[in-house]
């Protein structure tokens, strides 16, 4: 039986999918969750990582991490993994992994899990969102080929959604200029800009703060914070609690949306409680005196500028992930080539099993390529920076000895005969007796000769 899993990353959290025999593509739920939060815990003796890791977190263990691809860049940050204190911390994404891997071992195919023998038959497919930059999705790929992984490869979402819609929707139209993709990571509006269906990597990408969420939904988590703040005098940072009940603030919203005044619980991180009371006509006066409404659209005006492509001649897709209403609304208003993305994940999967065209075009970086020509590479690399010494040194000493042999080869054959032991014995004075007698101390040797025939 054959089987592939993909992995799909977002910044902050992992979504997992299998397929056996060329079936549909399901999803794996880790821990009875379909999105797995990129939290961690390691110690002396546990490794977990997900819902479990991240309310440990909430409690403050110090054994916990977060934030992946901002802790990495420590290159000398380490933690302790199951005994080991020298784990670089670089490696926690590959334990997160290989656990869900064994897990779905386990509990899918029914059987133990050899890690040794996955790495080199496991077709292992790595998909990365744009809010996930191209370095870091190469360095998490790289990580795992490093240790071993025989048959991995990794993309571009983006990529593969473009392709999904011209394969499997009608109403998809082809845009000579390109594609520009709108998705959203948690607060913040990403950009991307692809030439045309068959690029794989975006030429750019941009990243516009806060401007992927209603203004009104930032209002209602400030509010829940400040009330909070108020009532109970918590010493939270603001800012930080506005970011993290953002996802609260949403639900909240569209309550007092419904019903125009509510008294919506909260709880902070430091577990200070209060029922804050949300009036939409108070939301609504509030988001109507900010300036900031227009931000978004201002921001992907500039973003289609910076291109120099038409803006007739380019295509707009607004991922699912875009929940911001009035944002979509105001890219309709603005852009008669604008798409709302419909198609779902299980489709833009179904391109592994009925499209291999479109998967081996839009590879980013395979351990089966790349595995045997990094190679192959290093050991170019190599030779010639191991023969370019060695010429060197064939090239430089050559001229020297023809030049000696050229002019000057009695001298240095007169040293190397006789004298050479003599200035041994005569250690200051040689040299001068050597250039004045240089003819005559020849005939006293040869008549030094003879007297010892006599002798005989």
């Amino acid at each position: 039986m054959s089987h592939q899993v993909i992995i799909l990353f977002s910044r902050n959290n992992i979504k997992c999918f299998f397929s056996q025999n060329g079936s549909e593509f399901r999803t794996f739920k880790y821990q009875n969750k379909d999105i797995i939060p990129l939290y961690f815990l390691s110690d002396n003796t546990i490794f977990e990582f997900g819902h479990i890791a991240k309310k440990k977190y909430n409690e403050k263990d110090k054994s916990c991490f977060k934030d992946y691809f901002e802790i990495i860049k420590d290159f000398d940050a380490t933690y302790n993994f199951l005994g080991d204190s020298n784990q670089p911390i670089k490696n926690l994404i590959k334990n997160a992994i290989e656990t869900l891997i064994i897990e779905f071992y386990k509990t899918v195919l029914y059987t133990s899990a050899d890690l040794n023998k996955i790495k080199t038959k496991l077709d292992l497919n790595f998909i990365y969102h744009s809010d996930i930059n191209e370095n870091e999705c190469d360095f998490v790929t790289n990580l795992f080929i490093n240790a071993g992984y025989k048959k991995i490869n990794s993309f571009n979402y983006d990529y593969l959604q473009i392709n999904a819609l011209d394969k499997y929707d009608s109403n998809f139209k082809k845009n000579n200029g390109g594609y520009i993709c709108a998705d959203k990571s948690e607060n913040d509006l990403i950009l991307t800009y692809f030439e045309d269906l068959d690029s794989k990597r975006y030429k750019s990408r941009e990243i516009g703060k806060n401007l992927a969420t209603r203004i009104e939904v930032e209002i209602v988590a400030e509010l829940l914070v400040d009330g909070t703040i108020a009532e109970t005098g918590s010493l939270v940072n603001r800012d930080s609690e506005v970011k993290r009940l953002m996802p609260e603030a949403e639900i909240a919203f569209n309550e007092v949306d419904k019903k125009n005044s509510i008294f919506y619980n909260v709880e902070l991180s430091d577990t200070s409680k209060a029922s804050i009371r949300l009036v939409y006509s108070r939301i609504n006066n509030i988001a109507q005196r900010r300036s900031a409404n227009d931000q978004d659209i201002v921001f992907l005006r500039t973003f289609i500028k910076e291109t120099s492509i038409e803006q007739s001649e380019l295509g707009i897709l607004l991922n699912k992930n875009i929940v911001n209403q009035n944002f979509t609304d105001k890219v309709k208003a603005s852009f008669s080539n604008d798409y709302k993305v419909n198609i779902d994940i299980s489709e833009t999967l179904q391109l592994f099993n009925e499209h291999p065209e479109v998967i081996e075009n839009g590879i980013l970086i395979s351990a089966k390529g790349t595995t045997k020509e990094a190679d192959q590479k290093v050991l170019e690399e190599k030779e010639p920076e191991s023969k370019k010494p060695q010429s060197k040194e064939k090239s430089g000493p050559p001229p020297i000895p023809k030049s000696k042999k050229s002019g000057p080869p009695p001298i240095p054959k007169s040293k190397k005969s006789g004298p050479p032991p003599l200035p041994k014995k005569k250690s200051g004075p040689p040299p001068l007796p050597k250039s004045k007698k240089s003819g005559p101390p020849p005939l006293p040797k040869k008549k030094s000769g003879p007297p010892p025939l006599p002798k005989r």
